[in-house]
C-alpha cells in the first residue's frame, strides 16, 4: 500500500502511521461500503486531520468516491465516501485438483470474470 507524503515517522514495528490510517480506513469502508468522515472519525479513533488528509489521498488515487450526500439534521449536509469497485483488480488462482480455474475479481471482490 502507498504511503502518503511527506514521510511519516514509523512506529515500532517499522509501518510508517500514515500506513495504518489507511488500512484502519479502507478495512472499515470495506465492511460497511459507504461512510461520512464523521463515521470514520468515530469508528477508527482518528482526528479529523488524519481522516481528511487520508480521504484526500484516496480520493486523488481514484481508490474512493463521493457516492452523494446525507442531511444531518442541522442543516449542514455530510459527504459520504465509497470504495470504488473499479479501482484495482485481484486475479485468483485455484490449484487443487487436476485442474487450473482462474477468477478476476474488482476491488471489492466481486467476480467478473471465471475461467475453468
Amino acid at each position: 500500500m502507498p504511503t502518503i507524503a511527506p514521510p511519516t515517522p514509523a512506529s515500532k514495528s517499522g509501518i510508517k502511521i500514515a500506513d495504518l490510517w489507511l488500512r484502519q480506513i479502507l478495512s472499515l469502508l470495506y465492511q460497511r461500503r459507504s461512510l461520512t468522515r464523521i463515521e470514520i472519525i468515530e469508528s477508527t479513533g482518528l482526528n479529523s486531520a488524519s481522516v481528511s488528509h487520508t480521504l484526500r489521498y484516496l480520493l486523488g488515487k481514484g481508490v474512493l468516491y463521493k457516492a452523494g450526500d446525507c442531511n444531518a439534521g442541522n442543516g449542514r449536509r455530510r459527504e459520504t465516501f465509497a470504495l470504488n469497485a473499479e479501482a484495482g483488480y485481484f486475479v485468483a488462482l485455484d490449484l487443487e485438483g487436476d485442474r487450473l480455474r482462474f477468477a478476476l475479481t474488482n476491488f471489492l471482490g466481486d467476480i467478473r470474470c471465471r475461467w475453468e
